[in-house]
């Protein structure tokens, strides 16, 4: 007699064994509701951040605006903290190629600085949609950011294929 689990069952088991293996501690403690392409930084304010909380998500995502200046970031986090938020931030200083510059660490140092002690930052915005032959970059990005705040995450947002 034979006693095998159901295919499914092994899936979800083993999903739940790999997202215990390689989450970052601390990141995701809930499961991730946002959008792709948030209202323009003009548009961004205590009203229009209480509707996307109030439409159900619990991350506001970067704008249309494209990356922002730390003034521009700060404000944002501040914002969905009034409003309960989670805030995933773009930085003008956090280029696809950031790795490739001779200074990226103390860049890299500084972004951290900046925002990691706002209690409303889920993560840095690094990309969207590099091809492989950016990979090897981005994972020095990905490492350091790890590395030096472990607490947030460093999102690439990938080709589904």
């Amino acid at each position: 007699m034979s006693h095998s689990l159901p295919y499914g069952l092994i899936s979800f088991l083993l999903i739940l064994l790999l997202a215990s293996l390689i989450g970052n501690a601390g990141v995701v403690d809930e499961f991730i509701i946002t959008y792709w392409c948030g209202p323009p930084l003009k548009e961004t304010n205590i009203e229009r951040y209480k509707e996307i909380k109030d439409a159900g998500f619990n991350i506001a995502f970067v704008s249309v605006d494209g990356a922002f200046k730390k003034e521009d970031n700060l404000r944002l986090l501040d914002i969905a903290k009034e409003v309960g938020l989670k805030c995933i931030i773009a930085d003008q200083r956090l280029t696809w190629d950031i790795a490739s510059k001779p200074d990226w660490e103390k860049i890299l140092d500084e972004v951290i600085k900046d925002y990691s002690s706002h209690p409303a930052l889920y993560g840095y915005f690094i990309m969207d949609e590099p091809n492989a032959s950016h990979f090897p970059l981005l994972a020095k990005v990905v490492a350091y950011i790890k590395k030096k705040d472990p607490k947030h995450l460093a999102y690439i947002n990938l080709f589904p294929d």
